[in-house]
């Protein structure tokens, strides 16, 4: 069981009280936004929430202040009980802080849950920090389904609003660590002797004996385990590898965690060599399912493949209502051209 800390990159401020008023709705929310921050970004992206990431026995207060100081943004549920509520005030004007110190003042993201005048015109100081922010305003979605278009929509905008600025702070971290480099090698003027690096060598070498050893442990530890599981692993690898020799058609849904996944890339060579075992060059039916830079620039044999193939676009689709019927006529005429390309 992996026990090491989790990084979160966004912290959710919001009352208790809206969520529970709201039957944990706000809690949904923050569940969906960081599942299409994972679709957005390929990668997982959990998003700090106290009821959630705060366990029994740990000290709340405690808690709340690292993770202000660890997270890149501060995502705001603003609501006139979050406004009044002396809680999310402090995580606004700590995170504030924080933030400044930074050197940034983009780093808070506001959504207006439930209209406040306050955010409008008021001399109150967190009311002005979230104002002065451009917040996003959701105070009619409350009452849509939270599958509903028009709810994933915002949802799937503000992911793109928090990774655009996760982006920034990351390509200014990068910019300050290349030019702390360049100072760095630039003012370098005294060379080690040849006796100081002798004694640094042999310690660094001690240090590393001893962690190669304690490595060596762990490795026996988790070695067992993976041994546990490589049996059902390739049982999986197997049917998968049997059902692809046997399909006429594939039908891989490119988005950003699909072309990251080692897995899906694999099933693709794998019906690669089965379309060239039927003398074919025309049974990959590739769906546009969410923006891939990999598509408009391949960097990979693979990816060109996939690129030069005619694609059904359903980007737009994403983001349906799920008995649209937009997605009816789009699967139809997906199944027809299947079909048709079959009966060829």
């Amino acid at each position: 069981m992996d026990t090491s800390p989790v990084r979160f990159e966004a912290f959710l401020s919001y009352a208790r009280s809206d969520d529970h008023y709201e039957n944990g709705r706000i809690t949904a929310l923050r569940r969906a936004l960081s599942a299409e921050l994972e679709v957005q970004s390929a990668r997982p992206f959990p998003i700090f929430q106290d009821t959630e990431h705060i366990h029994v026995g740990q000290q709340w207060r405690k808690q709340i202040e690292s993770q202000i100081e660890g997270t890149t943004v501060l995502i705001a549920i603003v609501t006139p009980a979050f406004l009044a509520n002396d809680a999310c005030r402090d995580e606004v004007m700590r995170f504030r802080k924080a933030e400044q110190k930074r050197g940034r003042d983009d780093l808070i993201i506001p959504v207006i849950y439930i209209g406040v005048d306050k955010v409008v015109d008021s001399s109150d100081e967190v009311a002005g920090a979230i104002a002065s922010r451009q917040p996003m305003d959701w105070s009619e979605l409350r009452f849509e389904p939270l599958d509903g278009a028009s709810v994933r929509r915002a949802v799937a905008n503000l992911a793109r609003k928090i990774l655009e600025t996760i982006e920034r702070v990351h390509a200014t971290n990068r910019d300050g660590e290349l030019a702390h480099l360049t100072l760095e090698v630039t003012e370098s003027d005294d060379d080690i002797g040849f006796v100081e690096m002798l004694a640094a060598s042999e310690e660094a070498m001690s240090l590393l004996h001893d962690s190669m050893m304690a490595l060596a442990e762990g490795m026996q530890d988790f070695g067992n385990v993976i041994d546990e599981g490589t049996q059902q692993l390739d049982a999986a690898r197997r049917r998968i590898e049997e059902a692809i020799a046997g399909a006429l058609a594939f039908i891989p849904i490119l988005t950003p965690s699909f072309f990251g996944s080692e897995n899906c890339l694999h099933e693709v060579e794998l019906f690669l060599e089965r379309e060239k075992s039927l003398g074919r060059d025309d049974l990959i039916f590739p769906v546009h399912y969410g923006t891939c830079a990999q598509l408009t620039d391949p960097s990979t044999e693979l990816h060109s493949i996939l690129a030069d193939r005619q694609r059904q676009d359903w980007r737009g689709l994403r983001l349906e209502e799920p008995d649209s019927r937009r997605i009816d006529e789009k699967i139809a005429e997906l199944g027809a051209h299947i079909i048709r390309r079959l009966g060829d």
